[in-house]
């Protein structure tokens, strides 16, 4: 036990102690039964359950828990030891001692403290007397406990009045009414709430006790009271069949109002219906400002949730919002974001001065200043477009030529560039010469189209057989840099014939003699095909813009170049072995020597790696290709094939030469079917799939437009204002619409920029960015509610895309022209074959006579039926295909073949040709004429049927007469100026860049030509 005094001594502390014990849990009690009250205030205004039993219940609760915590409080024994450790803590100057006093116990036995036990004892005891103990405890924690103590307190009370007990027939359920005489109650749902503006709200009375015979809802807007008190309406509500319910629904709630419901002999209190809106977007108006190289405009987008620009162009966006907000972003599909600035006295976010530097997709997340989030987050396409090199499609000549010395040939090109030429023309060149330049210095517009011609006079040039000629278009324009750049086409070549070359007929060759020969012309035509390959790779390598840049794929290619020279080099050591003529020998020696020459520059070039050693690699290659051009021969023996091919010339210029010659030779008539090829790349898949929008487009405007038509009709027939509300809402569902229009139209436009060929589709995009503009006026006369007006910009713009459509449609239909051509021949040709088989049947009588050959004219025919089916199937198929690629783009041609080739097999002409030819093997001539016959009438009708196809995309005979008439004029134009010319006379209609004098146009490097003396 401890002692007495030093206990008394400590007794002060002990009492403070349970005092802040006391106030501190009385503190927790009380804070306790505050949250509990009011979560019970809570329960009884959102559901309106306060039963009588409640409150007095809540009443004893609290007390009782008071008295117990009084009680423990009462019977709580100070803990000595933990009282002195605490003295301890705060007067570390008594080293321990209060503590161990307190731990000292008399002997047992006698009863009594031993010296150092009371010398302890009495130290203590002094310490006790010098200092006050009693604030072990601070004055300003009791001070604070009390204070805790009354707040809560406080609390508790100011709830158990909110917790009384009702004093009036309302006050237990606030949504709950009673009539005076206190039989009837009315439940009101949904009582006070908030909804969001523009939903329909369902408003319910439930009755207990006798039912009223009828109900009235009675609403009056919130604000002014003059204007309240004019705008009450008035609203029987509908009685429910089983339930003592009455009920009706408003179909848009659109601002606040207060409402109650009225009965006979009484009524609800007033109840408020507040109204609130999710952020939400209303436009977004996008201004572009484009770097200055374009020399573009700032453009301004109204409405748009797409925008397409050239890289490093500046975007700002203005997001026009229906509310205030607090925080707006653009969140990317990485989760980074755009922070938008935010106005603080408007409804608007901004995107500042964004730079365009990749294409990124973005969603609009807003918080508004209650916290609310937009319910759906409108998404925002920002496309960056590549800065295009120029396009070059060159007319004529196409592809590599073989010309005479005397020749002139006419240079045509196509070139466009998006943001607008520097300057265009031709550079050609003779191994061993300096390249001459022959151009235009222009100042075009952005996708403007401009046209290069330019007549070179082979003969001036005094070009020998054999020379090489080689050529390319190039055309300048401004890089993403800012800086002008150079583009350039495929390095072409024009080879000089011989003025004289002889193509006699193969007598009698053997097959294994005719293999020989045609082995020994293709070994030839594959290295001079090799060595020009190896001339086009090396010039595409010197002109690719990241050449000769380190860690790229040019040392690679280069090297590839470089294996292939050497092996072009192998097959000419493996050639002069062969090779028993001097001269040729020499000149064999002297290709080897420039391709080894071609093969150092292309090993320097990949181990640099640089472009320098390029140019004389290009020297060496053109010189041993020219030197291979010298080794071919200027008579040819040449013998029909069975493919229908001349031996000893396979090359294609040599071929179309051959093609005119008419040699009457027998040829097998027997043909494999061929594959008729009509897959669609992917650039006119693209097309197909933009030309199938635009007229999706188009129809969905009409569909538009005829509404508008139906609603103004019906705006001006309404007599009532329900029925105006409700055309009203008609007019703002196709506002929503014009809308979603707008932003397919975007998505359109953003298409064709992306295209592969943006210059075929330039015309429609600015047809686009007219009916954009006239949309847009639709839509904002619908918000406004001028029906009549928005009807007439969507009847413009319906128009708009019709000739956006027909326009592209024309564009893309340009696919078919070749196919149709072809076909249209072979058409044609069938029908003249089976018409000469049809006389010859006729001719059948006659008394037989033997060819050279020794065959049959009974086999002969035979063979030419079967031929005629072969290329009936052939036709067929390509037909075929040709109906399933047209039947999007090009319905009428997709029809017209289809029809032709439905009557075809209904007529079952390719078992018509087969019948006849079994028939005239068997000898029924007069059965197999009659089937021939019927064979020749379907292929007739064939044939007209592929000509109507062939029509609506090529146009009928007197559109191809007019095109020759053209033709024929283009070659007066071309006699006149070498009239001209010769006379020393100016060239009448000279255009840009035709002859040109020094100085006009010219750029460096122009100067005499090559040969010239």
């Amino acid at each position: 036990m401890i002692e007495p005094f030093l206990q008394k001594q400590l007794e002060p502390v002990a009492r403070r102690i349970r005092r802040f014990r006391l106030w501190q849990r009385l503190t927790v009690c009380w804070g306790v039964a505050a949250l509990l009250g009011l979560l019970l205030v809570g329960v009884e205004r959102q559901t309106g359950w306060a039963p009588p039993w409640v409150l007095p219940l809540f009443f004893l609760g609290v007390a009782l828990a008071a008295r117990i915590l009084w009680r423990q409080n009462a019977a709580w024994q100070p803990d000595y030891r933990e009282i002195a450790r605490r003295i301890e803590s705060q007067k570390p100057e008594l080293h321990a001692l209060l503590l161990t006093a307190i731990e000292q116990r008399p002997d047992p036995v006698t009863g009594q403290f031993n010296f150092l036990q009371e010398r302890v004892l009495q130290e203590a005891i002094l310490e006790s007397r010098r200092a006050s103990w009693v604030e072990t405890v601070p004055a300003s924690r009791m001070r604070l406990a009390q204070v805790a103590h009354m707040a809560s307190l406080a609390m508790l009370a100011s709830l158990l009045f909110l917790l009384r007990a009702p004093s009036g027939p309302l006050a237990a359920d606030p949504r709950r009414s009673q009539s005076q005489g206190g039989r009837t109650s009315v439940t009101v749902t949904p009582g006070d709430a908030s909804v969001e503006r523009g939903t329909p709200l369902a408003l319910l009375a439930r009755f207990e006790g006798p039912l009223p015979a009828s109900v009235t809802l009675t609403l009056a807007p919130m604000g002014n009271t003059a204007t309240a008190a004019e705008a009450v309406k008035r609203i029987p509500l509908a009685k429910s069949l089983a339930d003592p319910v009455f009920a009706t629904t408003l179909s848009e709630v659109t601002a606040d109002f207060a409402y109650r419901v009225e009965y006979p002999g009484g009524a609800t209190r007033d109840y408020r219906i507040s109204v609130f809106e999710y952020p939400r977007l209303e436009r977004a108006d996008a201004r572009i400002t484009y770097p200055p190289y374009t020399r573009l405009p700032e453009k301004v987008i109204a409405d748009t949730r797409r925008i397409s620009a050239v890289e490093g162009s500046r975007v700002q966006f203005d997001f026009h919002l229906n509310k205030l907000v607090r925080r707006a972003a653009l969140v990317a599909r990485d989760r980074s974001e755009l922070l938008l600035s935010v106005a603080t006295n408007a409804a608007l976010a901004r995107l500042d001065a964004y730079l365009l530097t990749n294409s990124q997709t973005f969603e609009l997340r807003l918080v508004d200043l209650d916290g609310r989030t937009n319910r759906t987050a409108p998404q925002f396409v920002f496309e960056a477009l590549s800065n295009r090199r120029p396009e070059i499609h060159i007319t004529s000549p196409r592809g590599d030529q073989r010309i005479s010395p005397l020749e002139e040939v006419q240079f045509t090109s196509e070139l466009w560039d998006d943001f607008g030429l520097l300057g265009y023309g031709l550079a050609y060149r003779l191994p061993g010469h300096p390249e001459q330049t022959v151009g235009v210095v222009t100042n075009s517009g952005p996708n403007e189209k401009r046209i290069f011609s330019h007549l070179l006079a082979v003969e001036a040039m005094k070009l020998e057989p054999g020379s090489l000629l080689s050529w390319y278009v190039w055309a300048d324009d401004i890089g993403p840099d800012g800086n002008p750049r150079r583009t350039t086409s495929d390095m072409f070549f024009a080879e000089v014939r011989p003025l004289e070359e002889v193509f006699r007929k193969a007598e009698g060759a053997g097959g294994s003699e005719e293999q020989q020969q045609q082995q020994g012309g293709n070994e030839s035509q594959k290295l001079l095909e090799l060595q020009k390959q190896i001339i086009t790779a090396t010039f595409r390598l010197q002109k690719t813009p990241s050449a000769g840049k380190a860690g790229g794929p040019f040392a690679t290619d280069a090297d590839v170049v470089r294996q292939s020279q050497e092996n072009a080099s192998a097959l000419v050591e493996g050639a002069k072995s062969k090779v028993e003529d001097p001269k040729s020998l020499a000149i064999l020696d002297s290709v080897a020597k420039e391709m080894s020459k071609a093969s150092d520059a292309l090993s320097r070039a990949a181990n640099m790696p640089s472009t320098e050693p390029l140019s004389p690699a290009l020297d060496s290659e053109q010189a041993a290709y020219q030197g291979l051009l010298r080794l071919q021969a200027r008579e040819f023996q040449v013998q029909k094939s069975k493919k229908g091919q001349s031996g000893q010339a396979s090359s294609s210029q040599m071929q179309r030469q051959l093609n005119e010659l008419e040699m009457q030779e027998e040829k097998d008539r027997y043909e494999t079917q061929k594959q008729a090829q009509q897959q669609q790349n992917p650039q006119q898949k693209e097309q197909l799939q933009i030309l199938d929008r635009l007229k999706e487009l188009a129809q969905r405007q009409q569909d538009i437009n005829q509404e508008l038509k139906e609603l103004q009709a019906a705006l001006q027939a309404a007599q009532t204002d329900e029925e105006r509300e409700e055309l009203r809402r008609r007019l703002k569902r196709l506002r929503e619409q014009e809308q979603q229009m707008l932003a397919d139209l975007d998505e359109v436009k953003q298409r064709m920029d992306k295209s592969a060929d943006p210059s075929s589709a330039a015309e429609a995009r600015q047809q686009l960015e007219q009916t954009r503009s006239e949309m847009q006026k639709a839509s904002e006369a619908m918000n406004k509610g001028q029906a009549s007006q928005a009807l007439a910009e969507g009847a413009r713009a319906a128009q708009n895309l019709q000739e956006a459509k027909e326009d592209f449609r024309k564009k893309t239909a340009n696919r078919f022209a070749d196919d149709l051509r072809n076909l249209r021949s072979e058409a044609r040709q069938m029908a003249q074959r089976q018409e000469q088989i049809g006389q010859q049947m006729e001719n059948l009588a006659e008394p037989k006579r033997k060819t050279l050959a020794d065959a049959e004219p009974k086999e002969e025919i035979a063979r030419e039926l079967a031929q005629q089916k072969s290329s009936l199937t052939n036709l067929l198929q390509q037909m075929r295909q040709i109906s399933e690629a047209s039947e999007s783009s090009e319905p009428i041609l997709s029809r017209h073949l289809y029809d032709t080739l439905r009557k075809t097999e209904q007529n079952k002409t390719e078992s018509q040709l087969d019948v006849s030819a079994e028939m005239l093997r068997r000898g029924f001539n007069s059965q197999a004429n009659t089937t021939t016959q019927q064979a020749r009438n379907s292929i007739d009708d064939l044939k007209k049927g592929v000509e109507r196809a062939a029509e609506s995309i090529l146009g009928d005979d007197t559109d191809a007469l007019r095109q020759a008439r053209r033709d024929l004029q283009a070659l007066s134009d071309q006699a006149q100026r070498e009239v001209a010319q010769a006379t020393g006379e100016p060239q009448p209609g000279q255009q840009p860049g035709q002859g040109q004098q020094p100085g006009q146009g010219q750029q460096p490097g122009q100067g005499q030509q090559p040969g010239q003396g």
